[in-house]
């Protein structure tokens, strides 16, 4: 049975929620920044943006006409309206950062049958909405696709496949789903994929792009937290 055909960031989300819970799973801390690089990753594969080869990957809109995808849209739109062009890790970031964004995503798998929309309580008191699996095997099948490219040794990928590695490489998602020891053992495997190198064209700028604006991103959010200090006054 084939994998239902859904975007790229859906596929991100089933990757990083419980199927029993409906809750994240740990190692998501950095889950805003992978999903705002599929955002990023599939305007690009669409020709919806371009980037430029300067030094900040300046972000360009590419294409006038919306998508089907309401986040998408909404996404590309940020594009438009900006009052002067930004980088790819800056569009990374604001993509990520938009307003309930994990739940958006998490609605959009409900609609389409894979997850259920819940309510479990916290201390009692308070609920919060959790989306428990109810199909799994398109994440079953997202997994032993991840698992067979990273442990295999074809030369040939899915894109999608090479994506999802590259975003969950870039932001620390993939011990989610692989034991470290795995991870290390296959440190040159992984190199070879989240470079871009077993897919060609618009797919391989795709993944470097989004990979590197998500590290970009990721690296800016540290530095931001550590040098912002209060200071004393006497």
């Amino acid at each position: 049975m084939a994998i239902a055909p859904l975007p790229l960031h859906q596929k991100l989300m089933l990757l990083m929620l419980r199927d029993d819970t409906g809750t994240m799973e740990p190692h998501t801390g950095s889950y805003p920044l992978a999903l705002g690089g599929a955002i990023l990753a599939e305007l690009m594969l669409v020709d919806a943006v371009s980037i430029d080869e300067d030094k900040q990957r300046t972000v360009r809109r590419a294409r006038p006409q919306p998508l089907k995808d309401p986040i998408l849209d909404e996404c590309l739109t940020l594009v438009t309206k900006a009052k002067k062009p930004r980088g790819a890790a800056h569009w990374v970031a604001a993509f990520g950062a938009r307003p309930r964004l994990r739940h958006r995503i998490a609605e959009q798998l409900c609609r389409e049958g894979i997850l259920e929309d819940s309510e479990d309580k916290v201390l009692f008191f308070f609920t919060r909405a959790v989306y428990p699996t109810i199909k799994p095997e398109p994440e079953r099948q997202l997994v032993r696709s991840m698992r067979e490219a990273v442990m295999g040794s074809s030369d040939r990928l899915d894109a999608d496949t090479v994506l999802l590695i590259a975003l969950a490489h870039a932001t620390g998602l993939l011990p989610i789903h692989f034991e470290r020891r795995e991870l290390k053992e296959r440190k040159e495997r992984l190199k070879q994929i989240t470079t871009g190198d077993l897919v060609g064209g618009a797919t391989a700028d795709a993944v470097r792009a989004a990979q590197q604006a998500a590290q970009a991103a990721a690296m800016s959010a540290i530095i931001t937290s550590t040098v912002i200090t209060p200071t004393m006054h006497g």
